[in-house]
């Protein structure tokens, strides 16, 4: 399938309708969500005072997604996120939001604010904050300046909570298959993976840690006199996950 896109001249239409082909009907009623945001604020400012992270927006959204998990009502049915369900493009509303003391009516903002609030906890767009939640982690090039790849994200490899990466992963396909945004800033290292792509050490590591790529490359380059007068007496490489 992968080379017969690369050469279709209807790539984007092909595309179009295997998502229309295979969407599924939209629920009858939108689940409805309480979200208290002012909690999840308390939480972006330190949030090492509750690893769990609770409070924030996204667990907040994600408790009622795990009450998909099982049936809830005397008919069997699920009254939470069903996103795994492939909805049509003009089911654009996911769910409904009640913001707690907020006294705000969704009709369809609120839903997209709780989804801004989700982008900006998962990936936050200042360098300058905590990271509120644990499955990404900032680049090495967000503490170098001479990278112009210096705002991205990348799984973080010590976090282990598999099924809320796979969440996350839902609503990314939800976001492709919709007209809503879940801006995630990951680098070119990240989506080639996920799509299957080729990657290339030097052009999209660059993007992640673009010294290391440069330093590696200088060693390869330089000649048997040149390496034995700089490591002849000792040479000790090592290097850490991205989350240390």
């Amino acid at each position: 399938m992968k080379p017969f896109l690369l050469l279709s001249q209807q790539s984007e239409a092909l595309i179009a309708h295997c998502l229309q082909s295979s969407e599924s009907s939209a629920p009858h009623t939108l689940p409805k969500l309480y979200i208290n945001r002012l909690l999840a604020r308390e939480h972006r400012a330190n949030p090492a005072l509750d690893p769990s992270c609770r409070n924030a927006v996204f667990t907040q959204v994600w408790q009622h997604h795990a009450l998909c998990q099982v049936p809830v009502t005397s008919a069997g049915m699920c009254m939470g996120l069903l996103l795994p369900h492939r909805w049509p493009l003009t089911h654009s509303q996911w769910w409904e939001c009640d913001f707690i003391t907020e006294g705000i009516i969704d009709n369809g903002g609120g839903f997209r604010d709780s989804l801004s609030d989700v982008s900006e906890e998962l990936c936050p767009s200042s360098s300058d904050v905590p990271v509120p939640l644990p499955f990404f982690v900032r680049t090495s090039n967000q503490a170098n300046s001479s990278s112009d790849t210096r705002d991205m994200y990348v799984p973080n490899p010590s976090c282990k909570d598999f099924p809320k990466y796979e969440w996350i992963g839902q609503l990314m396909g939800a976001a492709l298959r919709s007209k809503e945004f879940l801006i995630l800033s990951l680098p070119a290292l990240v989506w080639k993976q996920l799509a299957g792509e080729e990657v290339s050490w030097s052009k999209d590591f660059a993007t992640v840690d673009s010294q290391l790529v440069k330093l590696l490359e200088v060693l390869e380059r330089v000649d048997k006199e040149g390496f034995e007068f700089t490591f002849s007496r000792e040479l000790t490489y090592t290097t850490v996950l991205s989350d240390q």
